[in-house]
């Protein structure tokens, strides 16, 4: 089963929240040290989170929010434990989606005309910490004539676990 259709209509509903809303609820990573967070260049524009909130479920899926409040923008990164570490995955095992401050969200999935890869580069599993790249050409998910090329994607980040 493709990530995107059991974890995407969850996740492009949180994208109808706002992100100051979904920014005030959420946990942060565990980290403190943690400033690396994610990164990529969306549609050309670099766009660095401030804080990102990083859960693994205990289900097989590991979940890393990013938020930038100075625009309110989210990107959001679905990991299926079933990915393998430096193997480039198409977004079979993963999906990966911006949401931006006005409620309009670019999504990588296929269902959407989205394609894209992500590659986990490490994944310390007793330490909680992740790191990987991304890239794509994400489209609007109310607009399959809007996309956005997504370059040099990049998260390093700690995560809780929970039960």
């Amino acid at each position: 089963m493709k990530l995107t259709k059991s974890l995407g209509m969850g996740c492009l509903a949180l994208a109808s929240l706002t992100a100051v809303s979904i920014f005030s609820s959420c946990k942060k990573s565990n980290d403190a040290n943690n400033t690396a967070g994610i990164s990529a260049s969306l549609g050309g524009k670099a766009w660095q989170s401030t804080t990102v909130d990083a859960e693994d479920n205990g289900f097989g899926t590991l979940t890393l929010i990013g938020f930038r409040t100075s625009d309110t923008s989210v990107l959001n990164i679905g990991i299926l434990d079933a990915i393998k570490v430096n193997q480039a995955d198409p977004l079979d095992n993963s999906e990966v989606w911006f949401g931006k401050h006005d409620g309009t969200t670019y999504t990588g999935a296929t269902s959407f005309g989205g394609h894209g890869s992500l590659t986990v580069t490490s994944w310390d599993t007793a330490g909680h910490k992740i790191a990987g790249v991304f890239s794509g050409v994400f489209y609007n998910t109310a607009n399959d004539q809007d996309s956005m090329v997504v370059t040099g994607g990049h998260f390093n980040n700690s995560y809780t676990v929970t039960p």
